[in-house]
């Protein structure tokens, strides 16, 4: 039985030892409509709400899931890591907390090293813009591990080796912004060799996690949380994951040593960063893991990552460097300094286009101030039916987006501010004339890929 809801636990079908949480009738979903029935959040909400007047013809190029009702099984924690739904961690009601909060405030010894370049600290090297700890009960002591600036991948050999100077009390695997799998078994022996827990991070790729696409965190890590609201489609919420029973047992004496995170995250959330529970969110959550239990929802999520690669391989056609050279997943990261460019001008030219995507520092930047790179994801589009060749025009038309970038950028000279920048692409003249050319393709092509409930309202 759920420790939060008091919802049956059952046995999977035809998988021995994993185990399920059991849908409660009320939360139930029209899978043949394509409607969930049982989710009570608009079905506008992957559509960002600035865009929202315009969100029919409105690409939207983020990591995020997108609408619809395709969904395989959620991929559970077998029963030696006793995994939990611990409780809907909603940032609407509490703005600024992280499912990473918990374990901090939990105080686990917050010494760490994060797999991607700084969770903590907003340097460059990979990492989304704007992560970050808001509320920890003491100043964590952080030692972020930099990808190689070459290549983009993660170093593990030298991440062992950090590892052993610093002795973490926790090591974070996350991939916001890591195009490629993680060696989990390898992050768990470099926890094993330093007495550390391993948490990973799955909120970008719990979709593809439950579908089977990517390695799971579940067979190796401690801990392991997710956001609830991007691959995998569900509301705005987040689940947290964790062992129970027995962590080791002395070789000479045969004392056991029990894990105690139960108790740690559990006061961590109740009473320290929540109040009372949200029902509707609940009830939401509960029918994203029932989609996400379809043959449908697995057909999906290996539509989102054969659409990213396809993305990934045009733009490298046009010129474009793609950090780690493609992608295993739902995302990648282009980095635009041989264009001569960065990722803020980008940014604001695409979305005048009506193309949404989000600037992202890339591996050897020296500030967050100016971030080299276009963080660019599949899932979002694919939920509107687009496949690869739809990805290929997609990519030519960002690439023709940043080529008005650097026609306006020649124009207001190469020192210009980022402000400077934006008035001169807000002005009358040329530059908006080709902005709203391309904006009206942009237009044209989204029409024919309707957003999921759209005929609804």
């Amino acid at each position: 039985m759920c420790s939060v809801c008091k919802w049956p636990l059952v046995s999977s079908p035809g998988t021995p030892g994993r185990f399920q949480a059991q849908v409660p009738p009320v939360a139930s979903a029209d899978l043949d409509g394509g409607v969930c029935t049982g989710h009570s959040f608009p079905k506008a909400l992957f559509v960002p709400l600035a865009h929202r007047s315009r969100f029919s013809s409105f690409f939207h190029c983020g990591e995020d899931g997108g609408g619809g009702a395709t969904g395989s099984r959620l991929a559970a924690a077998r029963p030696a890591a006793s995994g939990v739904l611990l409780r809907a961690v909603l940032r609407k009601s509490a703005p600024g907390i992280s499912e990473p909060d918990c374990l901090f405030s939990g105080r686990v010894e917050p010494r760490f090293v994060p797999v991607e370049e700084g969770l903590f600290l907003g340097a460059a090297g990979g990492v989304r813009v704007g992560t970050g700890l808001r509320k920890p009960p003491e100043p964590p002591s952080a030692r972020p591990c930099q990808v190689d600036p070459d290549t983009g991948y993660i170093n593990y050999d030298r991440l062992e080796e950090n590892a052993r100077l610093f002795h973490p009390k926790l090591i974070i695997a996350g991939t916001s912004c890591y195009s490629r799998n993680l060696d989990y078994a390898r992050l768990r022996r470099i926890a094993d060799d330093n007495g550390a827990y391993l948490m990973a991070d799955m909120a970008h790729i719990s979709g593809l996690v439950a579908a089977g696409v990517v390695p799971s965190p579940f067979e190796h890590c401690h801990v392991v949380s997710t956001t609830t609201h991007k691959t995998l489609r569900g509301c705005r919420a987040g689940m947290i994951f964790y062992r129970k029973g027995v962590r080791s047992v002395d070789p000479k004496t045969g004392r056991e040593t029990r894990y105690n995170l139960e108790s740690l995250i559990n006061s961590a959330v109740f009473p320290g960063l929540q109040g009372g529970p949200h029902n509707h969110a609940i009830a939401g959550v509960a029918v994203a893991l029932k989609q996400a239990m379809t043959p449908e929802f697995r057909v999906y999520q290996c539509q989102v990552v054969a659409n990213c690669r396809a993305l990934a391989k045009t733009l490298m056609g046009l010129g474009y460097k793609v950090v780690t050279g493609g992608s295993d997943n739902h995302l990648i990261l282009v980095d635009l300094r041989s264009k001569g460019t960065d990722g803020g001008r980008a940014e604001k030219v695409l979305e005048a286009c009506n193309i949404a995507c989000n600037k992202n520092t890339c591996p050897g930047d020296k500030s967050a101030l100016r971030p080299s790179g276009l963080r660019l994801g599949t899932p979002a589009l694919t939920s509107r039916g687009l496949l690869e060749e739809d990805f290929q025009e997609v990519a030519r038309f960002i690439h023709r987006g940043i080529e008005l970038t650097l026609q306006i950028q020649d124009a207001v000279g190469a020192k210009a501010t980022l402000k400077e920048f934006t008035e001169t692409l807000a002005g009358a003249g040329e530059h908006q004339r080709a902005v709203a050319a391309l904006r009206a393709e942009v237009e044209s092509f989204a029409a024919l890929f309707p957003l999921p409930g759209l005929p609804d309202f």
